[in-house]
Formats: structure tokens, sequence, C-alpha cells
């Protein structure tokens, strides 16, 4: 259990749960609260001044979901989709910059220009194989450290 005071930027819904982006006010320091987490929450008077070059859009634009870590820096990311995999793709976008690359028989690849984080970790990792991480070269590596620590969990 941790007291903060924050000031309040934005809502965000991803995978059905409700967060809060807010900025403390002794660092201004961003962060990000789950809704359903908060035990107790207190209303003050006192009031602020709504910064007016934030953009909530702007603030997760690089980000898939609501995480956004300090060593996840924009970057290009190509995905490999096998089998029927592309079609989802297609169909619901990871993030606004997906692009389709190349197609082959069985595959296609896509590009992203995003910083990847622990969500977007996750959400790569939830496609099993129909998904593999052709770059960058730390992320591909990454997913494979995660693949073999699972893989150990089962033998």
């Amino acid at each position: 259990d941790t007291n903060r005071t924050l000031e309040p930027l934005c809502l965000k819904l991803f995978k059905r749960r409700w967060y809060m982006l807010g900025q403390t006010i002794d660092s201004g320091k961003r962060l990000i609260f789950a809704l359903d987490r908060i035990t107790n929450l207190e209303l003050t008077t006192e009031r602020f001044e709504y910064p007016e070059d934030f953009s909530a859009k702007d603030f997760f634009a690089n980000f898939y979901g609501i995480c956004s870590d300090e060593y996840s820096r924009p970057t290009r990311v190509i995905l490999k989709c096998y089998r029927e995999f592309p079609k989802y793709m297609r169909s619901l976008p990871l993030h606004h910059s997906q692009e389709e690359l190349e197609n082959g028989e069985d595959f296609t690849t896509f590009g992203f220009y995003m910083s990847p984080a622990y969500d977007f970790v996750q959400e790569i990792l939830s496609h099993g194989n129909d998904i593999e991480v052709l770059a960058p070269v730390w992320l591909r590596n990454l997913i494979k450290e995660k693949t073999e620590a699972l893989t150990a969990l089962y033998k």
C-alpha cells in the first residue's frame, strides 16, 4: 500500500481493464494504475493546471497496450506470421504503424515502428508459433529466452 498524490491525465481501456495515467505532484513522474486495483481513493480540493502540451494519443502512440517502460525505445519491429494468422493481423492490426512487407506461400511479414515493451512481448507469446520475431535481434532473443524457460517448465 502506497499513498500517492496524482494529477490525473487520462483514462485508457486495454484488454477489458481501465487504467488511469497520472502525474505525481512531487516528481512529475507519469504512472499508470489499473482502476480495479485501487483500494482507496480520496479526492482533494487542490487544483492543478492540465499540461497544455499533453496528448494521451501521443503518449501511448509508440506502445501496444499500457506499458511504457524505460528500456523500450521506438524501433523497427518485423514479425513473420504463419499459416492463417496473417488474416487475423490484417483484420485486427496490433499497432497503428503496422504495414505489410512481404507475402509468401504460407507466411506474411509485417513491419512496425514502436516500442516493444512488456504488453507487446506478452501478445507475441500468446500466439505461440504463429508469430516469429525477425527484428530487432534483442527482441528475438528475449522471446527465445522466454520460450526456453516455458519449455523447461514442461520437461
